[in-house]
């Protein structure tokens, strides 16, 4: 397995360094962001959930920089919505390199730290996604656990676009942003996204492969994902996405997450949105006594967006919750301003 990532990094490496570097050039440093400021109201169904009640907060406050000279991008995102100090989101260099001018090059080399590739809805940005969240299982759960809770990782990643193509290959650490700066395992993370468009239709197939340290043992996880997305269709788009794979942890063997979204414009400034969405913690333990963690229900989103940069969105996640050997409903009900430049 080890050969098998090193193997990749030699190629995601080699691929780097074969960009033709030209002589460099001034470019231009370029300034965006958003703001979410939301107001929260969550019914949660036992005393082990922390965040029950009503509260006003700033979900994302986010400022990005990009430094742009044709043959490499800079890119820094900075997050000032964290609970401590403002932490770092993006941190990468892209290098285009191919045939064809600056701007059409197909493949493009990665280094640092971005969102890992995997289906639709992990590498799509909050500030354009209609609901607050994604669905559930996927970044966030009501128990706190989910298959890409930080969305990003660490290290270097290829990436092929050459229209209706677009093929992704990574290597990270593994841990997401949250762990140390140091690989503690030296094991890493192999990532493949693949991506066609048919007409209408794309679909897309995605897989990590990787393992995890569990005390003194290595152990295997991995997750496989397929997903399609129409659009335009009754002038909206309907997506849906299934991933399932095998976790390092014990008593989380096999997770499963799934939805069905369809989110439809009324006109230039309303939209709207409803989803089904499921996560279970573990296929194997279906119907054990106590078994915990199981999350499924609809959703739905209406959003006013008077002008490009400010959009007011109202959400409500009606989900129930497997808890004391019961299911318990865990709503939540997100009403939010968000603004962007």
């Amino acid at each position: 397995m080890r050969g098998i990532f090193a193997s990749g990094v030699a190629i995601l490496i080699a691929a780097g360094l074969a960009s033709p570097w030209a002589a460099a050039q001034e470019g231009a440093l370029r300034i965006d962001g958003y703001l979410q400021a939301r107001a929260v109201a969550t019914e949660r169904p036992t005393a082990a959930y922390t965040d029950d009640g009503t509260s006003f907060l700033v979900r994302r406050a986010r400022v990005r920089f990009t430094h742009d000279v044709g043959i490499a991008r800079f890119v820094v995102q900075l997050d000032g919505a964290a609970s401590a100090n403002p932490i770092i989101r993006d941190a990468y260099v892209q290098v285009p390199f191919g045939p064809g001018d600056t701007a059409e090059k197909p493949f493009c080399f990665w280094a640092g730290q971005f969102k890992v590739p995997f289906g639709y809805t992990i590498p799509e940005s909050s500030r354009v996604r209609l609901f607050p969240e994604r669905p559930v299982g996927f970044e966030t759960t009501v128990m706190g656990n989910a298959l890409f809770p930080t969305v990003r990782d660490r290290g270097v990643r290829l990436t092929y676009t050459r229209a209706p193509l677009q093929a992704d290959l990574a290597v990270v650490n593994g841990g997401g942003i949250n762990a140390p700066t140091n690989d503690p395992d030296n094991s890493k993370d192999l990532y493949g996204r693949l991506e066609y468009r048919f007409g209408v239709v794309s679909a897309v197939a995605s897989a990590r492969v990787g393992s995890q340290r569990v005390g003194t043992v290595d152990r295997q996880r991995s997750v496989w994902g397929l997903g399609i997305r129409v659009t335009p269709l009754l002038t909206g788009e309907l997506s849906a996405e299934y991933a399932a794979g095998l976790d390092a942890v014990p008593g989380r063997a096999e997770p499963e997450a799934w939805y069905v979204q369809y989110l439809y414009p009324l006109n230039a400034r309303w939209k709207v949105g409803a989803r089904y969405s499921a996560w279970d913690p573990d296929t194997e333990n279906i119907g054990v006594p106590g078994a915990a963690g199981e999350e499924r229900g609809p959703g739905f989103v209406v959003a006013y967006q008077p002008d490009a940069r400010l959009r007011f969105t109202g959400a409500v996640d009606l989900l129930r919750v497997t808890a004391d050997a019961q299911r318990r409903s865990a709503t939540v009900g997100v009403l939010q301003t968000q603004y962007a430049f």
